[in-house]
């Protein structure tokens, strides 16, 4: 998972659960599949991007559409 160059990388779940309401953002608002680019004057928060990391145990997202599972979201440190 360490050598992936991606936002996304799941180990033993569905690929399905690459969403932004999913992630405990809402909806999304743009995609880009392009690097990142100099904007201008911007702070760190605006350079950071972030990798997610979901380890599963064979989970699918048509549980959680169903509503027979939920999500838990919570905040990482």
């Amino acid at each position: 998972m360490e050598r992936v160059d991606a936002a996304g990388v799941y180990h033993n779940a569905s690929t399905r659960f690459a969403d932004g309401f999913r992630y405990g953002f809402g909806a999304e608002l743009g995609i880009s599949t392009d690097k990142l680019h100099a904007r201008g004057p911007v702070g760190l928060e605006g350079l950071t991007t972030y990798k997610y990391k979901l380890i599963g145990k064979g989970q699918i997202v048509a549980n959680y559409v169903t509503g027979e599972k939920t999500f838990k979201h919570r905040k990482i440190s």
